[in-house]
């Protein structure tokens, strides 16, 4: 079960996730883009002001004039980052003044009564004020785009049409129980993405220092966190309560707008797709809802989100922007997913504290993990480790023991929140915590050898995922010492398969290392080093276990011979 965090306000309330991103002149540069919009915003009627600067001054994220410094930042070669170039910050006012007409219409379209904590403006007046204040920001927002240049009043009015195109494939299948993933993502991708994926590019191109290759890179990334940001925001729908997100929730049931973890419940779930076959009632919307949250949909959407981010990051890569940037855009990802995160336990203390829950067919045991993480790797486990792959190179699951652990309750599921900067010290200290909970593991259970501990890292955002590889290579020796295996995932990870080097099997849709007693066919993990066969060597010494598999005895022995002299 994914669970709401009670601090919504770092990407969702009022408080614009600037601070976090450590890029010196964004602060006072997000101040120059409030000031010229609010002027852009007023000026002409008094009436007229009120309504057109209504959602602008009930706050929110600020996310796409961000996305647009950040592009305008891009090119810069200096050490320290300079401030934003004039036409950076009209840009980024134009496509905040773009975004706030959208939420105008989208308001009057959907009869929605709350925005950003306050009346919506259809609410607080009527459809058609609502409709001609949107058309005013409208007017601002290409007002403002053409003092950049034709080629920044393209990418918006193409981001415009992409946004409606998106609405309006939302509209031909509201109330759709045969909705499928790719209607869903190809309406997001216009009624959310193209407007990010804009704001990225226009501010790029607003400083005029990238090339056209860099530029498109730039846009790609916009629409792969627009993805994310979005399937995020329909998760809150379903998640949230109306004081935490400042719209109603459980909305787009109502609506008739299936969002890709009702989908994937449609699939399986009979009860609702009775529920959903027509459009449903208040009571039935709230069962449906329920039906949707107790299944295993909002796990693989937080998946899918975590999965665009990564690709965003991958093509920056490819780009030679500035470091600080790449940083920040990777903050901007991470900070995605705050509303689903669980506040950290009081005084923010050292991570591994213990409860349990029940985990369905064989209890997962969690230790200071949430329900989000629960979650996650538990259906990560289930539906992949616990299942055959064709990529594999070998028949059978992609761990055989998984499963028996699940059903004898042997798998433990902790989690370190680094809260600070993650380091790789900080990752050593959190493994030799890991060391100590699984010895207790061990003590506690009448078969040892199934025990495993797995200890996720739910706050190392994507930037940071190397730090898994970086802990695995740096502690491995010390593990396989004592006779255990440490195993490390996150969803970029190139470790391989032992029988197919071409498949990355360690992905996994959260980063986290594995910890489980030494077992006879990890001579395949370890012939590569001779330290790790001379401890295994040792353990099959203490163990009284002789080599029956013909591949194992093989590979030791092959082993055994690069070792000796």
């Amino acid at each position: 079960m994914v669970r709401v965090s009670g601090d919504l306000g770092r990407i969702v309330g009022e408080t614009p996730p600037a601070e976090h991103l450590r890029l010196d002149p964004l602060e006072e540069d997000l101040v120059r883009v409030e000031q010229l919009l609010m002027q852009e915003l007023t000026g002409r009627d008094r009436f007229l002001d009120e309504v057109t600067s209504h959602l602008a001054a009930a706050g929110g994220k600020r996310l796409r004039p961000i996305l647009t410094l950040c592009g305008a930042y891009a090119g810069q070669r200096g050490l320290a980052l300079e401030p934003a170039p004039e036409a950076a910050i009209v840009a980024a006012a134009a496509v905040e003044a773009l975004h706030l007409c959208t939420l105008y219409h989208d308001d009057v379209i959907d009869d929605a009564t709350l925005r950003r904590g306050v009346p919506s403006a259809n609410a607080r007046w009527h459809n058609s004020v609502a409709v001609i204040g949107g058309d005013i920001l409208l007017a601002r927002a290409f007002r403002l785009g053409a003092s950049i240049g034709s080629a920044g009043a393209a990418l918006l009015a193409r981001a415009l049409e992409d946004l409606c195109a998106g609405q309006a494939d939302e509209f031909s299948s509201l109330y759709d129980p045969h909705r499928d993933e790719a209607a869903y993502e190809l309406a997001i991708a216009g009624k959310t993405a193209a407007l990010m994926a804009a704001s990225l590019q226009v501010g790029g191109l607003a400083a005029a220092a990238l090339s056209p290759a860099d530029l498109e890179r730039l846009s790609i990334a916009g629409h792969e966190l627009g993805i994310a940001f979005q399937l995020i925001d329909d998760l809150l729908d379903l998640l949230g309560s109306t004081s935490a997100i400042g719209k109603p929730a459980g909305e787009d049931i109502v609506n008739g707008v299936y969002t890709l973890p009702v989908i994937l419940e449609l699939r399986t779930n009979a009860r609702l797709r009775v529920l959903l076959g027509s459009p449903p009632s208040a009571a039935e919307a709230e069962e449906a809802r329920q039906l949707v949250l107790a299944g295993t949909g909002p796990a693989a959407a937080v998946g899918c989100a975590r999965e665009h981010v990564g690709r965003a990051l991958a093509v920056l890569d490819r780009c030679g922007l500035h470091p600080a940037v790449t940083q920040a855009v990777a903050w901007l990802g991470d900070l995605i997913f705050e509303p689903i995160r669980s506040p950290q336990a009081p005084g923010g203390g050292d991570p591994l504290s213990a409860r349990t829950m029940s985990g369905g067919a064989g209890s997962l045991r969690l230790l200071a993990a949430d329900d989000q993480t629960h979650e996650l790797i538990s259906q990560w486990l289930r539906s992949c480790i616990t299942r055959p792959h064709p990529e594999l190179g070998r028949p059978g699951a992609v761990c055989p023991f998984v499963a028996p652990a699940l059903a004898t309750d042997k798998v433990t599921i902790a989690a370190y929140r680094f809260g600070a900067e993650p380091s790789l010290e900080r990752m050593t200290r959190a493994l030799e915590q890991a060391i100590e909970c699984f010895r207790e593991l061990v003590r506690e259970q009448d078969e040892p050898d199934l025990v495993s501990l797995i200890v996720a890292f739910p706050d190392l955002g994507p930037a940071h995922w190397r730090l898994i590889d970086d802990g695995h290579s740096a502690n491995k020796t010390r593990f396989v010492a004592d006779g255990l295996m440490l195993g490390q995932f996150h969803p970029a990870c190139e470790a391989p398969a032992a029988h197919n080097p071409a498949f990355p099997v360690n992905r996994a849709p959260i980063p986290l290392m594995v910890i489980r007693h030494m077992a006879v066919h990890d001579i395949l993990f370890l012939e590569e080093d001779p330290v790790w066969v001379e401890h295994y060597t040792a353990w099959l010494a203490r163990r009284r276990i002789t080599l029956n598999h013909p591949l194992y005895r093989r590979r030791f022995e092959q082993a055994l011979g690069r070792r000796a002299p």
